[in-house]
């Protein structure tokens, strides 16, 4: 007890002490720092809301620092390696940075994939590396077509930037810029290198650049001057000379990969049509190339004073002619086998849609157009263009499997050979019969209407193309008689189809001389024999007089009639215009037919009496000489009238040179009725002298209109006026002489 009293004396007696030491120290610690005062507060603050907190990085090894060292190095170099910028471009000193890029970037590539292919351990980072420079020389290629904003100022730079970046002005068309994007599309591997290149030269060559339209001050009154675009024809002229072979064997080259890439792998069907899709717009950039090409040459065909140096063309700059060859012969060659490749993509397998080669043609309806093109040109069926369409060889790239020629002589030589070996019709894999492919195009419409615009577009160029190559070349008139081209009109007219109304054109163009060389015997002989044909085999009279007649017309496709949304009187006004048109086509078609008739049958010697059935015709139904006298009365006032608004014009715009003949005033009058009312009179001239009961019925019919057989005499001197051939001008002066 004693112990724990004294212990609780010791606790009391420290706890007063402690006390003391405790408010000691938070008054400073003696009496004399409670007297001394506090400095003021300067009004520093603190905000709460805006307190941050910064983590303390790790820590990094020192193998983790160096190889963070090592790729900021690489960033570095790969960046202060690249000496172009993608968006300065549009200048010139941009421009020769890109070439010098380009170089460096197809170089590098072909290095890594030298090092990808030898090395047969690679790793996936060499694998990497090897796709990173495909990647960059891609992107270096289409970031030239940037260069497309500024023609006239860029052009010159393509064609003579070297990859040093110098300023030589020398033609060395080895290091240019365009020298080396065809260096590529011909030499480099990979397919979406090609297509990038052929895609730059579309974005190059696109028409609408070939003008510069400016702005000039004349007179307080503000005119627009066009020009030529020099830059943009001499880079034209410079792929024609230089990369048109690459552009063409590319067609072979992107539809090949396509066919091997997409066919034989039935597993990943997915990637086969995107690759496609991919590979087939290569194939529409070398199309638009084509097609600009050829609206260039056109356009500046119609220019004034761009042929004044006919003599060099290679120094006449304003045309595409290069060593007096047109665009359209360039690129018509028959070792190049455009045509050939452009009719392909028009056969279709009737089980699987596909063409010979097992792939489907996307590129038809393009193919097509190029070719309703190239068609109309006449030069097109000159040398060195392949001449007849029924023996066509087929298209043949030169890294094909199947190639066996490897210069461009010996391949021409060879052609040549093949058209002069016209005995051989055995082997048929390796030509083509153009005139069959353009036959059995429109006999998908021979019973059917076309029911969307692709159709008929479709329809009306397949017509088109064979209308010019009917008529620029008597050979192919044979091959489409013996490909039976008459009996699928025949049969088309029968359902009175669009097809029967585009087609009957045939007709009128294998019965009718509309080349130079009309006055040959051979030609005539070949004429003659189609008339014969048409008139006994294909039985043609009995679908022709009916259509003279303005009966069983073959009817109008329209397929925006059932789509239009306009008031049903406006659709009906434009849809009678339309009609007026079309009927007035047929009604001159037939006209022509019909005098091509009187004029080629023979008039003797003729085992099937095709003259004498045309004769009687006409002499057994007496509608038909009527419709006869009604449609020469009609075109002969069609003429006068549209040679009286030609000189009622001349004469309101004071014209004093009266005294000259106007060849102006011939030509108004032949397209306003003129042509017309010429082969009416012959015709009707014809009739007279072959058939006594036609020749009353005639005249009979022209009494009743205050006219006499004076008008047809009258239409028959006109026409021997204007003729040139000497062989039909002899015919008509023997109709004269018996009228």
């Amino acid at each position: 007890q004693q112990q724990q009293q004294q212990q609780q004396q010791q606790q009391q007696e420290t706890k007063p002490a402690a006390a003391a030491v405790t408010a000691s120290d938070a008054n400073g610690g003696s009496s004399s720092t409670t007297a001394r005062k506090k400095k003021p507060s300067r009004g520093v603050q603190f905000a709460e809301d805006q307190n941050q907190t910064h983590p303390v990085p790790a820590r990094l090894t020192g193998s983790e620092l160096l190889a963070q060292a090592e790729e900021q190095q690489q960033q570095y170099s790969s960046s202060s390696s690249s000496a172009w910028n993608p968006t300065n471009l549009t200048t010139v000193r941009g421009l020769q940075q890109a070439g010098t890029a380009l170089c460096k970037a197809w170089d590098k590539n072909q290095l890594q994939r030298a090092q990808c292919h030898d090395d047969d351990d690679a790793t996936n980072q060499n694998a990497q590396i090897y796709m990173e420079s495909e990647v960059a020389l891609y992107e270096h290629i289409v970031a030239l077509k940037a260069a497309a904003a500024a023609p006239a100022t860029l052009y010159p730079i393509l064609m003579n930037t070297n990859g040093n970046q110098s300023d030589n002005t020398d033609d060395d068309s080895s290091s240019s810029i365009a020298a080396t994007l065809l260096a590529l599309a011909s030499q480099h591997e990979n397919t979406d290198i090609c297509r990038a290149v052929w895609a730059v030269w579309a974005e190059w060559m696109d028409a609408s650049l070939l003008f510069q339209q400016q702005q000039q001050q004349q007179d307080d009154n503000d005119t627009n001057d066009i020009r030529i675009v020099q830059p943009v024809v001499q880079l034209a002229r410079f792929l024609l000379s230089q990369g048109l072979e690459s552009l063409l064997e590319s067609l072979g080259q992107l539809k090949s990969n396509a066919s091997n890439n997409g066919p034989d792998d039935k597993n990943n069907g997915e990637d086969d049509d995107e690759d496609d899709d991919d590979v087939g717009q290569g194939i529409g950039d070398v199309l638009t190339i084509l097609e600009s090409l050829l609206e260039m040459d056109t356009t500046l065909e119609t220019m004034p004073n761009t042929n004044n140096n006919s003599d060099d063309d290679d120094d006449n700059n304003n045309t595409l002619t290069i060593r007096r060859q047109t665009v359209t012969q360039q690129l018509a060659r028959a070792h190049y086998g455009l045509v050939a490749w452009l009719l392909e993509q028009q056969q279709e397998d009737k089980n699987n849609n596909k063409t010979d080669d097992g792939s489907v043609s996307k590129w038809k309806d393009r193919a097509l157009e190029l070719l309703a093109l190239l068609a109309p040109r006449e030069e097109l069926y000159q040398s060195p263009c392949p001449t007849t369409w029924n023996r066509l060889v087929k298209y043949d790239a030169a890294w094909s499997q199947t190639a066996s020629l490897s210069s461009e002589e010996p391949r021409a030589a060879a052609l040549k050979n093949d058209e002069n070996d016209n005995n051989n019709d055995e082997d048929t894999t390796a030509t083509l019969d153009g005139i069959e492919v353009l036959l059995q195009t429109v006999a998908q419409f021979r019973k059917r209407q076309p029911q969307t615009d692709n159709e008929l577009e479709t329809l009306e160029n397949a017509a088109m193309v064979l209308d010019a190559a009917l008529t620029y070349n008597p050979a192919n008139v044979q091959a489409f008689v013996k490909a039976q081209g008459m009996e699928l009109v025949m049969r088309c007219l029968k359902e009175r189809v669009h097809a029967g109304g585009v087609a009957l054109k045939w007709l009128d163009l294998t019965t009718t001389t509309t080349t130079t060389n009309n006055n040959d015997d051979d030609d005539l002989s070949l004429y003659q024999s189609a008339c014969q044909y048409m008139v006994h085999d294909a039985s043609a009279l009995k679908y022709l007089l009916p259509l003279w007649m303005a009966r069983h017309l073959p009817k109008l496709a329209d397929p925006n009639d059932a789509m239009t949304t306009t008031s049903s009187k406006k659709k009906s006004k434009e849809h009678k215009k339309r009609s007026r048109e079309w009927n007035r086509q047929l009604e001159e078609t037939i006209i022509r037919i019909l005098y091509a008739l009187t004029r080629f049958l023979p008039r003797q010697d003729d085992p099937h009496d095709t003259l004498p059935r045309l004769v009687a015709k006409f002499a057994d139904d007496s509608d038909k000489c009527e419709r006869l006298v009604e449609l020469l009365l009609r075109y002969d006032e069609k003429a006068r009238m549209a040679e009286y608004k030609y000189y009622r014009y001349k004469e309101d715009d004071d014209d004093d040179d009266n005294d000259a003949p106007s060849l102006e005033a011939l030509e108004a009058k032949l397209a306003g009725g003129g042509d017309m009312f010429h082969r009416l009179g012959s015709i009707a001239a014809f009739l007279c002298v072959h058939s006594k009961q036609c020749h009353q019925t005639i005249l009979s019919k022209l009494h009743q209109q205050s006219s006499g057989l004076g008008l047809v005499t009258d239409a028959v001197k006109e026409f021997l006026s204007v003729l040139d051939d000497a062989n039909q001008a002899s015919t008509l002066r023997q109709y004269l002489e018996q009228l």
